[in-house]
């Protein structure tokens, strides 16, 4: 029985660190058989889940998640139907669809990319996974829908869009899956093709992670081509390619923009990438060596020396861990994502008079920074710094390396352009969705990143801003400050006098809520305001919290608590509620 699972997953070409696969074949022989698989698209993580129910032999209940996906959609389907009033019926969604399949049978939930649903959406779950069951209601009536634990197996997926709470993740085992190295894919491909097959598919592997695409290369589509490529001589690699690989147009830029600077290959530059002749650039030297699993040599074989391109960054920084002079955890490797050196406290004096993390029960320990010794003492992050984090500390002056990111919604893109063009000496990458800037001033080096992740309409975006800095991080940095364009913070530190100013201002705040209930880490409350009358304020910080205030005197005017039923002295964060109250103020302000 021991690790069978880990023989049928290699049986059908599927390859995972065997201890993780163990954790995850003694989970499911226990009650509670739930799981978070987290990590890059393209590393597997839908797949392990289809894999796992045939291995059981399951019924397989799968939900593709969508930008701004509720709880509704997770609780019901709604579908045409001729019978109703409405042309709509009513239907079980997945979950409850799940739990009532588990009471005869196995069963695999699979809610795939969970991360993209609102954060609201972690509540919903609590209940399914601590007692398998979910409220449904139904013609305005609860039902309470069962299941059966020893039959239910529940994945999530995640490419970490955003944070989970901290009671969802305490009751999911978390998986995290990780690109293949490149000596695995090509110990797999040497088995079914040609030597110079497998170290073209190998390679092809390499550049679509390297390149940053939004999804690489999978095995299954790496076989397809070596299929095609085995069958015939004589074939367009570059129509292969965006057939089977890479489908999008700003993808297809960002890989041959990367396999046309990379080493080891020779190159001839060519800057109109639509005419590039893709098979150029996997034609190897003659001295080049292909790594295998026996062979000692290490990954870096696969970066390049032409300076910090932010897609090597992406891949964390690491800092060895060996003798401590402090008790931490025994670890040989720690991924990272800033690493500082302290000496004599300082730079520990900095991160917590600056950002005041959250504290734990060690002192060596607190929120996301942990330290560490190795010859000398360093401060280190497990997680990205926010780029507000970064921009306090670069306050401070602090030296090290730094990795920030941060998921913003933007209302004038072209506005953020201009401040990377405007702040930055070397434009690396540039496209409609994507632009990427570095500058090296006095030997520090300092890289940043826009990348357009959703399109709400013409005016407003949501974008990741990446940023990554390595020396001293001070005034001479180049900066972008995302208040200028961020969407939320346009609306902050205004008072409305005039009520049409006032009306204006509820609709504008009204129209952001889309997107305020999908930021990552960020709350919202309402309070009336005996100081603002009738005035009206919004306050904002750090894209954490947005405190609405409005007048009492207007709200008592108005008989906002009265006609809504609720109390005017008491703060509310219940988005659906402030809703309904700026809702109400833009009908009856006139």
């Amino acid at each position: 029985m021991e690790l069978q699972l880990y023989s049928f997953l290699l049986s059908n070409d599927f390859h995972i660190d065997k201890s993780i696969c163990s954790i995850i074949e003694q989970k499911l022989t226990t009650k509670r058989k739930a799981f978070l698989l987290k990590g890059p698209a393209g590393t597997g993580k839908t797949q392990l889940t289809h894999l796992i129910a045939k291995f059981i032999n399951a019924k397989y209940v799968f939900y593709q998640c969508t930008y701004g996906c509720s709880e509704d959609d997770l609780l019901y389907k709604y579908i045409p139907s001729e019978n109703s009033k409405s042309g709509i019926k009513i239907a079980l969604g997945p979950i409850p669809l799940a739990l009532i399949l588990s009471r005869n049978e196995k069963v695999v939930l699979t809610i795939d990319e969970f991360d993209k649903t609102r954060p609201s959406a972690d509540a919903l779950l609590l209940d399914l996974l601590q007692n398998f069951r979910v409220s449904l209601y139904i013609d305005e009536k609860e039902q309470i829908v069962e299941g059966n634990p020893d039959n239910l197996i529940i994945f999530l997926t995640s490419n970490e869009m955003r944070e989970f709470s901290e009671p969802l993740l305490r009751r999911l085992t978390i998986v995290a899956l990780s690109h293949l190295p490149a000596n695995k894919v090509y110990d797999l491909l040497s088995k079914k093709f040609r030597p110079e097959v497998a170290t073209l598919l190998t390679q092809i592997y390499s550049d679509t992670i390297n390149a940053g695409l939004r999804k690489p290369a999978t095995i299954q589509e790496l076989c397809e081509l070596g299929e095609i490529l085995e069958s015939s001589s004589e074939f367009d690699l570059e129509m292969l390619l965006r057939s089977i690989v890479i489908k999008y147009d700003d993808d297809w830029d960002r890989y041959v923009n990367y396999i046309s600077s990379r080493k080891p290959y020779q190159f001839i530059k060519n800057t109109n990438f639509c005419d590039v002749d893709v098979a150029k650039y996997y034609e190897p030297p003659e001295d080049i060596q292909i790594l295998t699993s026996s062979s000692t040599s290490s990954e870096d074989n696969d970066k390049h020396d032409d300076g910090y391109v932010l897609q090597e960054l992406q891949k964390k920084l690491k800092v060895p861990v060996s003798e401590r002079k402090i008790e931490v955890e025994e670890a040989d490797e720690k991924e990272v994502f800033m690493i500082a050196e302290d000496n004599d406290h300082e730079a520990y004096t900095k991160i917590i008079k600056t950002l005041r993390p959250k504290p734990t029960d060690r002192p060596d320990e607190f929120d996301k920074f942990k330290m560490y010794f190795d010859n000398k003492v360093v401060i280190v992050a497990n997680k990205p710094l926010s780029v507000y984090e970064l921009d306090k500390l670069r306050r401070s002056k602090m030296s090290g390396e730094f990795y920030a990111e941060s998921i913003i919604p933007v209302v004038d893109f072209d506005c953020l352009i201009n401040e990377l063009l405007n702040g930055y000496g070397k434009v690396e990458y540039y496209s409609k969705h994507l632009i990427r800037c570095s500058s090296n001033i006095n030997g520090n080096i300092y890289v940043a990143e826009a990348e357009v992740i959703n399109r709400h309409n013409e005016d407003v975006v949501d974008i990741i801003l990446r940023m990554y800095a390595k020396g001293t991080i001070d005034n001479n940095m180049p900066f972008v400050d995302p208040s200028r364009v961020s969407l939320l913070r346009n609306l902050s530190n205004s008072t409305y006098y005039d009520n049409n100013e006032l009306k204006q201002y509820a609709s504008k705040l009204l129209k952001m809520l889309n997107f305020i209930e999908n930021a990552k880490n960020l709350n919202i409350s309402l309070a009336f305001s005996s100081t603002y009358l009738y005035k009206c304020q919004v306050i904002f910080d750090d894209v954490v919290e947005i405190n609405v205030l409005i007048g009492s005197s207007l709200a008592e005017k108005l008989k906002i608590g009265e006609v809504l039923g609720i109390s005017i002295n008491d703060k509310i964060t219940d988005i659906k509620v402030i809703r309904e109250i700026l809702t109400y103020i833009i009908q009856h302000v006139s």
